[in-house]
């Protein structure tokens, strides 16, 4: 505290601080001073200038700055006093510059304290931080969890800094969530402001990377805990008493103001709280639930809920989250370790997540988005057949593409449409054959089940690898497989749906007005 620098008679009132007033902090080699009037800032700066002079000490003016706080109307009028009378704000000889924001410790601060803007500044920072990681997040060679792993653990980090001050606010982090849709999409292999392409719930999910407002959330819901056993000014916001009002227990601050209350940062984190996780005003007189272990069940609580809100309000809104759900593909994130064994097959792997996300761009699903003719909604460019070019219809049916499928996949088919059987109708099976390959745990389990013996293809050699768990070795197995088949036959599929692309880009198309002329 400043005390040590002759200045604990400065300082501002706070509500709700036992010890009244706070004169500021120190912090390694910064400071930060406070003070409710002109004189009282003179006073403050006369102090610092002694006690630099005291210790041989030299102050960084470039990096110095006085912001004015309060309400717009008191704080032009301040400002403009400051600006007429420089001496109030001159220390070692130099006068400080007045700045309506101040980055502090990596923390923007504004004249208005706008919580908002803070968080799109760490957004902003982060995305730079994106950018200078493009290259690693968008080269396929590298697997897809260990870029998800660096994406979490550095993009997400950055973006999150300092949101146990704004956090628990879905508002505030929706700058940190489209940054990190941004690094979903590139790490999917399309463009970062692309939104029609890429289902990000599923690939969410599948990646293992949580919603923004989670992580913000777990992180205020921490500190709201562990500020109550810290040994700095911050426990002392925590103090008050508990009161009975209405016949319900809250938790009232001592002498904080009516109008300040409902917007503390205590009393906000404690109203979110009760809302998601139901907790009371008596756990904070309760020592054993504001334990260090404790609070970080809590927060991991906070975490579990967070996500699981998201994803419920995907499933009712998203097909591609919906389905994901219905296959339990969570459950089968095992076989990315492929990608880690077999990084020559990137772009198989590549497609096969796209496909497991919903995000693989068929022809049908491109005539859709009016990329190639209407003719290929109901016609595959590929076989020439009147049905619809779908991921199903590609790794099962498409007859242009069966000798590659004799190749790596033939096996597996003929072991799953032995023990998968469909009712009725063409393609026996077809659609449970599709589900087992892009890794539905039900489909492939049971077929092992029913058909174990045949389906011995699954312990050969290209399953024995390091990189997985006996019972991830069925899965990798049937992965491994796929990815050759994606492999082999995705850059001819690119290239033919290339030739159709720009003979449709060629063709004359209606001038807007050209009918009414006409």
């Amino acid at each position: 505290r400043l005390s040590r620098v002759g200045c604990c008679r400065s300082g501002v009132e706070v509500p709700g601080y036992p010890g009244g007033r706070i004169d500021g902090y120190m912090f390694v080699d910064d400071i930060v001073g406070l003070a409710d009037s002109m004189v009282a800032l003179k006073q403050l700066l006369t102090r610092f200038d002694h006690w630099f002079t005291k210790n041989a000490l030299s102050v960084g003016h470039r990096k110095c700055g006085v912001m004015v706080f309060g309400p717009e109307k008191a704080r032009r009028q301040l400002k403009s006093q400051l600006e007429t009378s420089p001496h109030t704000r001159t220390i070692q000889g130099a006068t400080i510059e007045i700045v309506d924001q101040y980055v502090y410790l990596g923390c923007k601060f504004t004249e208005t304290l706008d919580l908002d803007a803070m968080a799109k500044a760490r957004a902003v920072t982060a995305s730079a931080a994106l950018y200078g990681m493009r290259h690693f997040l968008t080269t396929r060679a590298i697997p897809i969890d260990t870029r998800a792993m660096v994406y979490r653990s550095v993009i997400v980090a950055s973006a999150a800094y300092g949101s146990e001050l704004w956090g628990m606010s879905k508002h505030r982090s929706r700058h940190g969530e489209k940054l990190q849709n941004e690094g979903l999409r590139l790490m999917l292999g399309s463009k970062a402001s692309s939104t029609a392409t890429v289902p990000l719930a599923t690939t969410r999910k599948e990646l293992r990377i949580p919603p923004f407002h989670a992580v913000t959330a777990q992180r205020r819901a921490r500190v709201f805990v562990k500020f109550h056993h810290v040994q700095t000014q911050v426990a002392g916001f925590l103090s008050g008493k508990l009161v009975e009002e209405g016949g319900q227990e809250s938790w009232r601050a001592s002498e904080v103001p009516a109008g300040c209350k409902r917007k503390s940062w205590v009393y906000r984190s404690m109203q979110w709280l009760k809302r998601t996780v139901g907790l009371g005003a008596s756990c904070l007189t309760d020592h054993t639930l504001m334990s260090d272990t404790t609070g970080r069940l809590m927060a991991a609580k906070v975490f579990d809920q967070c996500c699981e809100t998201e994803w419920k309000a995907s499933t009712s809104r998203s097909v591609s989250a919906k389905a994901y759900q219905t296959l339990d593909l969570i459950s089968s994130t095992g076989w990315q370790g492929g990608w880690t064994a077999h990084p020559e097959l990137a772009a198989g792997w590549t497609q096969l997540l796209r496909m497991r996300t919903g995000a693989f761009l068929s022809a049908g699903r491109l005539a859709q988005m009016q990329v190639l003719p209407d003719q290929f909604r109901l016609q595959c460019p590929f076989c020439g057949k009147h049905t619809t070019d779908s991921s199903l219809h590609y790794l099962v049916q498409c007859t242009k593409w069966s000798e590659e499928r004799d190749r790596y996949l033939e096996p597996v088919l003929t072991s799953l449409r032995n023990a998968l059987v469909a009712d009725d109708g063409d393609h026996t099976g077809d659609d449970d054959v599709y589900k087992a390959l892009i890794g539905s745990p039900a489909h492939y389990q049971t077929a092992l089940e029913a058909d174990g013996q045949s389906l011995s293809w699954h312990v050969t050699e290209p399953a024995k690898d390091k990189h997985c768990s006996q019972r991830e070795r069925p899965m990798l197995a049937i992965s491994l497989r796929v990815a050759q088949f994606l492999s082999e036959t995705f850059p001819n599929r690119c290239r033919a749906l290339g030739v159709i692309l720009g003979a449709f880009l060629q063709e004359p198309r209606p001038q807007p007005g050209m009918a009414d002329q006409a």
